[in-house]
Protein backbone atom coordinates (compact mmCIF):
# COMPACT_ATOMS: atom_id res chain seq x y z
CA UNK A 1 0.00 0.00 0.00
CA UNK A 2 1.87 2.91 -0.98
CA UNK A 3 0.52 6.45 -0.59
CA UNK A 4 2.23 9.34 -3.27
CA UNK A 5 2.61 13.24 -2.23
CA UNK A 6 0.18 16.04 -4.69
CA UNK A 7 3.43 16.08 -6.78
CA UNK A 8 3.43 11.95 -7.32
CA UNK A 9 6.51 11.47 -4.67
CA UNK A 10 6.13 8.37 -2.16
CA UNK A 11 4.75 9.89 1.09
CA UNK A 12 6.38 8.86 4.48
CA UNK A 13 5.15 5.83 6.82
CA UNK A 14 4.45 8.10 9.06
CA UNK A 15 1.68 9.91 6.28
CA UNK A 16 0.63 6.21 5.29
CA UNK A 17 -0.30 5.18 9.17
CA UNK A 18 -1.44 9.00 9.94
CA UNK A 19 -3.97 8.99 7.14
CA UNK A 20 -4.96 5.37 7.89
CA UNK A 21 -5.29 6.46 11.75
CA UNK A 22 -7.74 9.13 10.51
CA UNK A 23 -9.13 8.22 7.35
CA UNK A 24 -8.62 4.41 7.58
CA UNK A 25 -12.58 3.52 7.18
CA UNK A 26 -15.60 5.00 6.75
CA UNK A 27 -16.19 5.32 10.45
CA UNK A 28 -12.96 6.88 10.98
CA UNK A 29 -13.44 9.37 8.50
CA UNK A 30 -16.47 10.16 10.11
CA UNK A 31 -14.93 10.04 13.60
CA UNK A 32 -12.42 12.95 12.03
CA UNK A 33 -14.65 15.13 10.29
CA UNK A 34 -16.84 15.20 13.30
CA UNK A 35 -13.66 16.14 15.43
CA UNK A 36 -13.04 18.05 12.91
CA UNK A 37 -16.00 20.56 13.30
CA UNK A 38 -16.14 20.21 17.51
CA UNK A 39 -12.43 21.14 18.16
CA UNK A 40 -11.13 17.63 18.49
CA UNK A 41 -9.04 17.74 16.15
CA UNK A 42 -7.52 20.57 14.42
CA UNK A 43 -9.13 20.43 10.93
CA UNK A 44 -6.09 21.80 8.94
CA UNK A 45 -3.88 18.96 10.09
CA UNK A 46 -6.28 16.40 8.84
CA UNK A 47 -6.40 18.67 5.38
CA UNK A 48 -2.66 18.50 5.39
CA UNK A 49 -2.35 14.72 5.96
CA UNK A 50 -5.18 14.72 2.85
CA UNK A 51 -2.89 16.38 0.45
CA UNK A 52 -0.84 12.74 0.31
CA UNK A 53 -3.95 11.53 -1.75
CA UNK A 54 -5.50 12.51 -4.95
CA UNK A 55 -6.87 16.03 -4.46
CA UNK A 56 -10.65 15.60 -4.92
CA UNK A 57 -10.18 14.18 -1.06
CA UNK A 58 -8.79 17.33 0.15
CA UNK A 59 -11.56 19.33 -1.78
CA UNK A 60 -14.49 17.39 -0.12
CA UNK A 61 -12.82 17.87 2.87
CA UNK A 62 -12.19 21.53 2.54
CA UNK A 63 -16.12 21.67 0.89
CA UNK A 64 -17.31 19.68 3.77
CA UNK A 65 -15.59 21.97 6.68
CA UNK A 66 -16.84 24.97 4.44
CA UNK A 67 -20.43 23.76 4.45
CA UNK A 68 -20.72 23.01 8.10
CA UNK A 69 -19.15 26.62 9.10
CA UNK A 70 -21.30 28.06 7.13
CA UNK A 71 -24.65 26.56 8.11
CA UNK A 72 -23.52 27.08 12.23
CA UNK A 73 -23.14 30.64 11.48
CA UNK A 74 -26.57 30.70 9.34
CA UNK A 75 -28.31 29.27 12.71
CA UNK A 76 -26.65 31.14 14.99
CA UNK A 77 -27.32 34.51 12.80
CA UNK A 78 -30.48 33.21 12.75
CA UNK A 79 -30.71 33.06 16.39
CA UNK A 80 -29.74 36.38 16.99
CA UNK A 81 -32.13 38.04 14.50
CA UNK A 82 -34.57 36.24 16.16
CA UNK A 83 -33.89 37.83 19.03
CA UNK A 84 -33.99 41.00 17.77
CA UNK A 85 -37.39 40.34 16.02
CA UNK A 86 -38.97 39.64 19.45
CA UNK A 87 -36.96 42.50 21.34
CA UNK A 88 -38.42 45.24 18.83
CA UNK A 89 -41.83 43.40 19.00
CA UNK A 90 -41.29 43.16 22.98
CA UNK A 91 -40.68 47.36 22.38
CA UNK A 92 -43.68 48.23 20.13
CA UNK A 93 -45.83 46.49 22.76
CA UNK A 94 -44.48 48.53 25.31
CA UNK A 95 -44.96 51.72 23.47
CA UNK A 96 -48.39 51.00 22.69
CA UNK A 97 -48.97 50.32 26.74
CA UNK A 98 -47.71 53.52 26.81
CA UNK A 99 -49.91 55.40 24.83
CA UNK A 100 -52.44 53.97 25.97
CA UNK A 101 -52.24 54.88 29.21
CA UNK A 102 -51.30 58.52 28.20
CA UNK A 103 -54.54 58.36 26.42
CA UNK A 104 -56.49 57.16 29.72
CA UNK A 105 -54.62 60.07 32.04
CA UNK A 106 -55.12 62.66 29.02
CA UNK A 107 -58.70 61.69 29.06
CA UNK A 108 -58.68 61.83 33.22
CA UNK A 109 -57.59 65.05 33.32
CA UNK A 110 -60.04 66.38 30.91
CA UNK A 111 -62.69 64.77 32.69
CA UNK A 112 -61.81 66.84 35.90
CA UNK A 113 -61.11 70.00 33.61
CA UNK A 114 -64.44 69.39 32.07
CA UNK A 115 -65.84 69.48 36.60
CA UNK A 116 -64.22 72.45 36.68
CA UNK A 117 -65.65 74.31 33.49
CA UNK A 118 -69.04 73.16 34.42
CA UNK A 119 -69.47 75.52 37.60
CA UNK A 120 -73.40 74.88 37.13
CA UNK A 121 -72.78 71.26 37.23
CA UNK A 122 -75.43 70.73 34.54
CA UNK A 123 -73.51 68.51 32.12
CA UNK A 124 -72.92 70.89 29.60
CA UNK A 125 -70.97 74.34 29.16
CA UNK A 126 -72.01 77.12 27.40
CA UNK A 127 -70.01 79.36 25.44
CA UNK A 128 -69.92 81.88 28.23
CA UNK A 129 -68.64 79.85 30.48
CA UNK A 130 -65.86 77.94 28.81
CA UNK A 131 -64.48 81.69 27.69
CA UNK A 132 -63.92 83.01 31.53
CA UNK A 133 -61.96 80.00 32.06
CA UNK A 134 -59.78 79.82 29.05
CA UNK A 135 -58.34 83.24 31.16
CA UNK A 136 -57.28 80.72 33.92
CA UNK A 137 -53.23 80.57 33.13
CA UNK A 138 -53.42 77.09 34.63
CA UNK A 139 -55.87 75.94 32.18
CA UNK A 140 -54.48 77.88 29.16
CA UNK A 141 -50.68 76.00 30.05
CA UNK A 142 -53.01 72.39 30.21
CA UNK A 143 -54.53 73.09 27.12
CA UNK A 144 -51.27 73.89 25.53
CA UNK A 145 -49.66 71.26 26.80
CA UNK A 146 -52.21 69.07 24.90
CA UNK A 147 -51.04 71.25 21.76
CA UNK A 148 -54.57 72.50 21.88
CA UNK A 149 -54.27 76.26 20.72
CA UNK A 150 -56.43 78.89 23.25
CA UNK A 151 -55.85 82.08 21.45
CA UNK A 152 -59.25 81.75 19.78
CA UNK A 153 -61.83 80.75 22.55
CA UNK A 154 -65.10 80.63 19.83
CA UNK A 155 -63.16 78.74 17.63
CA UNK A 156 -61.84 76.40 20.02
CA UNK A 157 -65.39 76.22 21.44
CA UNK A 158 -66.62 75.20 17.90
CA UNK A 159 -64.52 72.37 17.18
CA UNK A 160 -65.12 70.73 20.37
CA UNK A 161 -68.80 71.46 20.13
CA UNK A 162 -69.51 68.56 17.72
CA UNK A 163 -72.97 68.77 17.22
CA UNK A 164 -73.57 72.32 16.99
CA UNK A 165 -75.76 72.79 20.13
CA UNK A 166 -74.11 76.04 21.47
CA UNK A 167 -72.69 73.68 24.70
CA UNK A 168 -70.18 71.07 24.92
CA UNK A 169 -70.67 68.05 26.62
CA UNK A 170 -69.05 65.93 28.56
CA UNK A 171 -68.22 63.19 25.58
CA UNK A 172 -67.57 65.60 23.13
CA UNK A 173 -64.75 67.49 25.52
CA UNK A 174 -62.97 64.33 26.11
Amino acid sequence: KTLRDGDGSIASEYSETAVDDMFGSVGRTIFTLFKSITGGVIWGEAAELLTAMPGIYLAMFITYITITILSMLNIITGIFVDASIMSGKHDRDQMMEYERRLSESHASHLREVFQELDGDNSGSIPLDEFEVFLKDENVKSYLHSLKLDTSDATKLFDLIDQDGSGEIFLDEFV
